[in-house]
């Protein structure tokens, strides 16, 4: 593992070096190469792009280093797309929530290196019985992405149901943590759930 990470941090200063190639065609691959690279190649991209030998690598860089967090981004919002319950997410327009804005800017002013990734989700019985919206910072130093904030909203009128029905819409919980919030996110403060061995939602109960 170490000697693999060696020959890759190797291999990307070498194709941060043929940014600055006399021959169009090795810069052209050099760019190619160090988008595949991906995240391993952010740190490297970043010093081309502060202190590169030329205005053409330090825009070479910066370009790569855009084309790599879209990449991730795209990857990220399909992948958590996909997950059960969740319904949308994207960039930070679409939430209309005034409070919720209020956040989006705060988090905006306190994580000014990262781009905010804005999701919904909801846990569906024929309608939604709580939603809510979630915000993932994802770092443009590294290409690391992290949840900063959720918030969950609870739909008036609405009772539970039935667990074995709710449990169709809701991922196997990952440890009694996970599970304890699961509860009092569906049923209000106080809750209690249980789960099956694999983590599945069984059994409900709201707080006396």
């Amino acid at each position: 593992m170490v000697l693999a990470s060696l020959l890759l941090a190797l291999d990307v200063a070498s194709l941060v070096r043929d940014l600055d190639h006399d021959e169009y065609e090795v810069r052209r691959q050099a760019f190619v190469e160090l988008v595949k690279a991906g995240k391993a190649a952010l740190p490297a991209l970043h010093e081309a792009a502060r202190s590169g030998p030329s205005l053409e690598v330090r825009d070479a860089a910066g370009r790569i280093v855009d084309r790599v967090i879209e990449r991730i981004r795209d990857d990220f919002i399909v992948e958590r797309s996909a997950e059960p319950g969740m319904r949308r997410c994207g960039g930070l327009s679409f939430e209309s929530r005034p409070h919720v804005e209020r956040r989006l800017e705060e988090l905006a002013a306190r994580l000014p290196d990262c781009e905010l990734i804005v999701g919904t989700f909801s846990c569906m019985h024929r309608a939604p019985i709580c939603s809510g919206t979630w915000v993932s910072a994802l770092s443009r130093d590294d290409g690391e992405i992290f949840t900063v904030w959720k918030q969950a909203y609870r739909e008036k009128g609405l009772t539970p149901g039935d667990p074995a029905l709710l449990a169709r819409h809701l991922r196997p919980v990952r440890d009694a943590a996970e599970g304890a919030a699961l509860a009092e996110l569906l049923a209000g403060p106080g809750a209690t759930a249980e789960f099956d061995a694999d983590g599945r939602l069984t059994g409900l109960k709201k707080g006396d």
